[in-house]
């Protein structure tokens, strides 16, 4: 599994640069649709040895529920990317607490 922050990959580009940083052969989940100024957070893992289902896709959060293919291990993960204003970060933050 591997997740990428504050990327700033266009819309245009994503899925070709990612192809050559995740090898194209690993599932990805970015929120590149969501931001105003690109890819700020991205995610790929094996599809071979996790499972992710994707629980909320913002501009600045990602919250996911990965679990390995085993079975052996489960949890659900969060990875937020925060604009520089106060003002930005009071909804992301507010949803954190309840998570």
């Amino acid at each position: 599994m591997c997740v990428l922050l504050e990327t700033r990959v266009s819309q245009l580009n994503v899925g070709s640069i990612f192809d050559k940083v995740f090898r194209g052969w690993w599932q990805r989940v970015s929120n590149v649709e969501h931001g105003s100024r690109g890819c700020r957070i991205a995610i790929s893992w094996d599809p071979n040895a996790f499972s992710v289902v994707v629980q909320e896709l913002t501009e600045q959060v990602v919250h996911y529920h990965v679990q390995s293919i085993s079975r052996e291990i489960a949890t659900n993960c969060s990875f937020v990317y925060v604009a520089n204003d106060y003002i930005t970060w009071e909804g992301p933050l507010e949803r954190l607490k309840y998570t």
